[in-house]
């Protein structure tokens, strides 16, 4: 017997973007962002300093002094996994075709992250909100 193929494009992925995070399967979010764009975003680390504090166990106990430290936290969510959809769906115009979606965050954060984000070279993405309000177009602020 020999193993089931693993289509890699058909693997959900949430991408963590600054206030909110998009749902699809890894060739949709490809298709409409670019491999780059993905690849950017899965992999990107943020930047956490630690100021020095002090911490106790137990009310009265002993007080121990933490010292500060800064480390990168890895660009993969650490959310838990379970069959539940969170957010909303919605629906995100690119490359003539409409492609759903799951955003999970407010729209003013995911417009923000389309304004500043890198994706594909020449794309225009427009998406509409579960309730059909119209957001867009946006292009990329990839001029390479």
């Amino acid at each position: 017997m020999s193993p089931m193929a693993v289509d890699l494009k058909a693997i959900r992925l949430t991408i963590p973007l600054d206030g909110c995070s998009i749902t699809a399967t890894r060739g949709l979010l490809e298709e409409v962002f670019g491999a780059d764009f993905i690849r950017k975003e899965l992999t990107e680390g943020t930047q956490v300093n630690r100021k020095r504090h002090d911490r106790r166990r137990r009310i009265g106990g002993p007080t121990i002094s933490v010292a500060p430290a800064s480390y990168t936290t890895g660009g993969m969510s650490g959310g838990s996994a379970s069959q539940a959809s969170g957010g909303e769906a919605i629906r995100v115009f690119a490359d003539g075709s409409w492609w759903t979606m799951r955003l999970t965050g407010s729209h003013k954060a995911f417009n923000k992250a389309l304004g500043s984000s890198l994706f594909g070279q020449g794309k225009v993405v427009m998406w509409r909100s579960e309730k059909g309000k119209p957001y867009g177009p946006f292009t990329s602020a990839n001029t390479l």
